[in-house]
């Protein structure tokens, strides 16, 4: 600190230490170190995100930071400790996507700490993390969709039915896996997502609220998902009769021959069979027939809003995001009548 005069520095002098006491600067006497701020914060956050989502930043605060940096006090970073471990985090062999993770949720942890009166400033902030390339996404046409569920009708695949619900209607696979029966009626034609499977330990589930307000849903079927799920109910009924009480009691619509959860990587595995039938590329994902979904809907002219009510985006601009390229040739027509309007043909 540094003044003209003996009265202005004391000026500053009172101006900083009201600052403290106010809580904008931070006390270095009493300082957290950044391991220890960690788990408060992490204490903090539950119950404030999806639990997967905690498990998630707890991972990489714990396996990548707190070895490093964990020692340290907060007021004690510098921008430079963190540009180092996120090069040495890459030449270490972790993804570009995976370090600019780790940067993305430090950063919120650190800018918590300056709101919660810890540090001065987010040191995060003046550190630049890599640069994430964008993926090469297979988008799944009609032809490979409808070749894929070919196959899996033809080999009497246990799944059929999952892929043709996430086909027929875009639904993530943690909303089809914690689908349960008391939300579907086949004979309306409709379900209800008002959960998601989020793990299964030990063949026991875990559920949670669906991703944002808007993935709490009702979704139309097609009759072509009635009759794979109409067909699926009639299976597991015949399984469930074979295992007689010993049958999981969690009456979820997909589940194993003894009635218990399917894992995220268990359906993983039944996908890549189907796959492998059908011909398909192995690194095409579940997900991705979401996607196809959605693009076979805004490519046949279903308007934005619809299909991101459809989805369960919490924003029209997330469906836009993402779904982009099936837009220009509706809009291509609509330019094309607006054309003929002003010209009068």
């Amino acid at each position: 600190m540094s003044a003209k005069t003996q009265e202005a520095c004391r000026t500053r002098l009172d101006q900083l230490k009201g600052e403290r006491t106010g809580g904008l600067l931070p006390d270095t006497s009493t300082q957290d170190t950044v391991s220890t701020f960690i788990e408060r914060w992490l204490a903090a956050k539950a119950g404030t995100v999806r639990e997967r989502t905690h498990t998630r930043y707890g991972q990489l605060l714990r396996r990548h930071i707190t070895p490093a940096l964990g020692k340290k006090r907060l007021g004690e970073l510098k921008p430079d400790s963190l540009q180092r471990l996120y090069a040495e985090k890459l030449a270490s062999g972790l993804s570009p996507r995976t370090v600019h993770h780790i940067h993305t949720v430090f950063h919120g942890t650190l800018e918590d700490a300056v709101r919660w009166g810890y540090m001065g400033r987010n040191v995060a902030e003046r550190v630049e993390p890599p640069s994430v390339p964008e993926p090469e996404l297979h988008w799944l046409t009609a032809e490979e969709v409808g070749r894929l569920l070919a196959a899996s009708a033809a080999h009497a695949d246990r799944l059929h039915a999952l892929w043709v619900a996430a086909a027929h209607t875009g639904m993530r696979l943690g909303e089809l896996l914690g689908l349960k029966w008391e939300d579907v009626d086949l004979e309306v034609g409709a379900l209800l997502i008002r959960r998601t499977l989020t793990k299964v330990v030990a063949q026991v589930p875990t559920f949670g609220e669906p991703k944002t307000k808007r993935s709490r849903r009702v979704v139309a079927l097609t009759p072509a998902a009635v009759a794979a799920l109409q067909s699926h109910y009639e299976r597991q009924q015949f399984e469930k009769a074979k295992i007689g009480s010993d049958y999981g009691s969690y009456g979820l619509a997909f589940a194993t021959v003894v009635g218990t959860p399917i894992s995220h990587h268990v359906a993983l595995q039944y996908f890549r069979r189907a796959l492998d039938w059908a011909k398909l590329p192995a690194e095409i994902r579940i997900h991705d027939l979401r996607h196809a979904a959605a693009s076979m809907m805004l490519g046949s002219g279903v308007d934005l809003p619809t299909v991101a009510s459809v989805l369960g985006h919490a924003r029209n601009s997330t469906t836009l995001d993402v779904y982009g390229h099936a837009v220009p040739k509706n809009v291509s027509g609509a330019m094309a009548a607006l054309e003929r309007a002003i010209s009068g043909a």
